[in-house]
């Protein structure tokens, strides 16, 4: 009995220590942390097979990278990165709970989806996001193709600018 009950106080240490991290933000982090729920959820919605279905259940695990040369910022280096857990229709009518990091560009565009982090850059072309489509995705649209060009231009005059 007194395990138990050591077992649940350090069970809400722990949860108020996690709530706690998550108030470490800087308004401005904080501000970028709500951008990124937003504009994954509005992804999710935009590429599901089923959107009614989406069920967001919880946004963790975010950090911020930036590239740096000879200690300066890297114009639009930025990468953000949140782990989502929800639950949706997949392609075959089955709700399933899907837990994966969506790795977003420095626009907040989504960029690289993966169940576990593998420290990947956030710098991917194409986007790298077929994990989560093969099993949620909707067939693409020909917006969705002249959408994917013009991401490809982007990121061809970015390189050729970088070098």
């Amino acid at each position: 009995m007194i395990k138990i009950v050591k077992l649940k106080i350090l069970s809400y240490l722990l949860l108020l220590a996690c709530i706690g991290c998550s108030n470490m933000l800087t308004p401005e982090e904080k501000e970028r942390y709500e951008k990124c729920q937003e504009e994954v959820s509005a992804w999710i919605k935009n590429y599901a097979q089923y959107p009614e279905s989406y069920e967001s259940i919880s946004f963790e695990a975010y950090s911020e990278l930036v590239s740096k040369q000879e200690g300066v910022k890297i114009h639009e280096s930025e990468v953000y990165v949140l782990k989502h857990v929800h639950k949706i229709l997949d392609r075959d009518s089955i709700m399933e709970t899907f837990t994966g990091y969506f790795i977003l560009a420095h626009d907040f565009s989504v960029n690289i989806i993966e169940t576990s982090r593998s420290n990947e850059t956030g710098r991917a072309f194409p986007p790298r996001v077929a994990l989560w489509m093969d099993q949620f995705g909707r067939p693409q649209t020909a917006e969705d193709c002249i959408d994917l060009e013009q991401k490809e231009k982007n990121a061809m005059a970015r390189f050729i600018n970088e070098l």
